[in-house]
């Protein structure tokens, strides 16, 4: 039976004592918090998804409306209206999926909420089970010697065999492993203000919510998939001396001991699902610095003018992202947007502005035209790595920040 009291957590390493509790509140739901008396109080609720209310449901629907806010739609947002790993209704017989809703609350400023998932399969898989999560299935190693590709769950399988000392591990889907995701906000905030203090309710929240993940030590590895923006800005601690504070979000390369001469942990290309994300919510999954290059290259070569960047500079402008222009570029922006004369220097302009995370999603639909989709997916990178977490460590580091975070905030 599980206690319903009120729990300190203490931890070695950690040499004050940080007020994190945690609440058993029936059922498998379960509220984790933290105050910070600067800052605002912290509370965590997690829950399998049957669990949910419908209240519940309602609010991390809301805050993943910040996907279409900061990545587009996905043309028309098939994408995001039906996860199966969310593990809801018939779903739920092949995913057990953990829901977390952080709340920051002050008396200073409205609530701030984040919410994630957690996503394992159920075991012992069915022989035709379901595929893995995202986070797994949609990467291979790359053996950049002989152009051989091993989907990442087999070689995972393979690492954790020889690392953890087992004898058989009988499919990738029996592995003892969980996937992290689906981390999104409300309120989204559209336009570009917000100090070191919001972004800092944002880390505390992410950090929160991974402590009460990791109460459950079933497993032995976590994946997922992150951009580099998220670790050093989204989900890292900011102190006032400039310094920050991360998560250890180590590569899945590195965890596997893969030589990075030779081996390479990318994005399986040839599924669709994956073409699709590549496609569709540019700003996130592809690299945008190759991005940029590459339509600064088009431009060059007379695959890109202004008329094709005459849309996305009318979204741009019509969009909430147009504050965040700076002055030269917006004049570039608006002098395509009204289909006048503009330089070579002013439509490169343009197209490096629309590369970038934000802007992206203004490309989707020149993106999807035949030729441009194939130089996209044959030149530009990855946007986001993938991350494989050893659970003591990545505790410690969240233990970390919020150790850090009671430093800079006062903690209860």
């Amino acid at each position: 039976m599980l206690d319903s009291a009120p729990v300190t957590i203490r931890e070695g390493g950690v040499d004050t004592d940080i007020g994190i509790t945690s609440m058993h509140l029936g059922g498998e739901r379960w509220k984790t918090c933290m105050s910070l008396a600067q800052l605002g109080d912290v509370s965590v609720l997690d829950a399998p998804a049957d669990e949910l209310t419908d209240a519940e449901w309602n609010l991390i629907g809301q805050a993943r409306q910040s996907y279409g806010h900061m990545w587009g739609d996905g043309r028309g947002g098939a994408a995001l209206r039906h996860d199966v790993f969310d593990g809801r209704g018939r779903d739920s017989a092949s995913y057990r999926t953990i829901h977390y809703i952080a709340t920051v609350s002050s008396s200073r400023q409205s609530d701030k909420v984040l919410t994630q998932r957690r996503v394992s399969l159920h075991h012992p898989p069915a022989v035709d089970g379901p595929r893995l999560p995202d986070d797994i299935s949609f990467w291979q190693v790359e053996d950049r010697y002989n152009g051989a590709r091993e989907p990442l769950g087999q070689a995972l399988r393979r690492h954790l065999q020889r690392a953890e000392g087992w004898n058989s591990i009988p499919t990738p889907a029996h592995l003892p492993v969980a996937t992290f995701g689906r981390s999104a906000t409300f309120p989204y905030e559209r336009r570009a203000k917000g100090g070191i203090d919001d972004r800092n309710r944002t880390a505390v929240a992410n950090a929160l919510i991974q402590i009460a993940a990791l109460r459950d030590r079933a497993f032995t590895r976590y994946l997922a998939d992150i951009c580099v923006e998220f670790r050093t800005t989204a989900s890292a601690l900011h102190l006032p001396s400039g310094a920050r504070v991360e998560l250890t979000y180590p590569a899945t390369a590195d965890e596997l001991g893969l030589d990075p001469q030779r081996y390479a942990v990318k994005l399986d290309r040839s599924m669709p699902e994956v073409v699709t994300n590549l496609l569709s919510f540019p700003g996130y999954w592809l690299d945008n610095q190759d991005l940029s290059s590459l339509l600064v290259r088009l431009v060059r070569e007379g695959v890109i003018g202004r008329m094709h960047l005459m849309d996305p500079c009318r979204a741009t402008l019509g969009s909430p992202d147009v504050v965040r222009l700076a002055a030269p570029t917006r004049a570039a922006v608006e002098q395509i947007a009204i289909g006048g004369p503009a330089s070579a220097e002013e439509v490169t302009r343009a197209a490096d502005q629309l590369s970038r995370p934000r802007f992206a999603k203004y490309l989707v639909p020149l993106l999807h035209g035949s030729s441009i989709a194939e130089r996209v997916l044959a030149e530009v990178g990855d946007g986001p790595y993938s991350t494989c977490m050893n659970p003591g460590a990545y505790r410690a580091s969240a233990l970390h920040l919020l150790d850090m975070a009671g430093r800079t905030y006062g903690g209860a």
